[in-house]
């Protein structure tokens, strides 16, 4: 599912809004199989920029659909959730006008498609909802993250090692002690190894 918040002009508390709405989703489906129904998985990426809303294709085959690099993006950012273990997911120019809420860089990440690097940051709770243990894992994991981008890759593969077996449920915290493994194992092969390629959508 694609949805938009649009504008003529950028809005103060948008980005916010797309934010609330994803976590009432995400709550949603949690409660949802929290009994005997099985549990739906719930991924979702944000990102912010000029959109096109209208009819497109050709050959009589045509949809009302929201095209271009914006929507490209925030479908490859709903894709990155499922790789590092999480379920909400935002652009740093997203993430740039969210006052209060938790949030956890997780990283810079050059998605499918996609010449430059995205910074990629993940929502964790609303603004006065982060319970201290969250808290406390974010600025662990903004420090160990700090050791990896500065390619202290012992470091950060100790780090990241402790905050998997403090957090067995953290997924960021185990695909970076997972990547830190194999660039230990063999050397980085392209010019900068902080950047991580995505592949798959």
């Amino acid at each position: 599912v694609m949805c938009a918040w649009t504008a003529t002009a950028p809005l103060d508390g948008l980005h916010a809004k797309a934010c609330h709405a994803a976590l009432d989703v995400i709550a949603a489906a949690r409660d949802y199989g929290s009994g005997e129904q099985r549990p739906v998985p719930t991924r979702i990426g944000i990102h912010a920029g000029r959109i096109f809303v209208g009819h497109a294709g050709g050959g009589g085959h045509y949809a009302y659909s929201i095209i271009g690099d914006i929507a490209n993006t925030a479908s490859r950012i709903e894709g990155l959730n499922k790789l590092i273990g999480t379920s909400l997911l935002v652009s740093e120019d997203v993430a740039a006008s969210l006052q209060g809420f938790v949030l956890r860089p997780v990283g810079r990440f050059r998605l499918r498609g996609k010449l430059a690097p995205v910074g990629i940051v993940e929502v964790l709770a609303r603004p006065s909802e982060g319970a201290e243990e969250t808290i406390a894992l974010c600025e662990r994991f903004a420090l160990t993250l700090a050791a990896y981008q500065a390619e202290r890759w012992d470091e950060a593969a100790a780090a990241f090692a402790a905050l998997a077996a403090d957090y067995p449920e953290d997924g960021p915290s185990a695909f970076y002690s997972r990547r830190c493994r194999l660039l230990l194992e063999a050397p980085p092969e392209h010019a900068d190894p902080a950047i991580i390629r995505v592949d798959g959508k």
